[in-house]
């Protein structure tokens, strides 16, 4: 069973919320040297953890919860 986890706190809505992102992502993102880097440099990163960016969403999905019990507890 996989686990999917969404990167964003809060999206853009009719409501005027903004686009941000968990604080957790961005913690990963800083770790590997990949804020201003493309999905493929992403995606080899998240792979170390049995996981990967679902192209064209929100969400980023790992092989166990364990795997994603652990990126979060390193991550946050």
């Amino acid at each position: 069973m996989t686990y999917k986890i969404s990167v964003f706190k809060d999206r853009q809505g009719r409501d005027g919320w903004n686009e941000r992102y968990m604080p957790w992502w961005i913690n990963f993102l800083e770790a590997y040297n990949l804020v201003q880097l493309g999905d493929d440099r992403i995606n080899d990163s998240l792979a170390e953890w049995n996981c990967s960016n679902i192209a064209g969403s929100d969400y980023i999905e790992f092989i166990s919860e364990v795997d994603s019990t652990l990126f979060l507890l390193r991550f946050s």
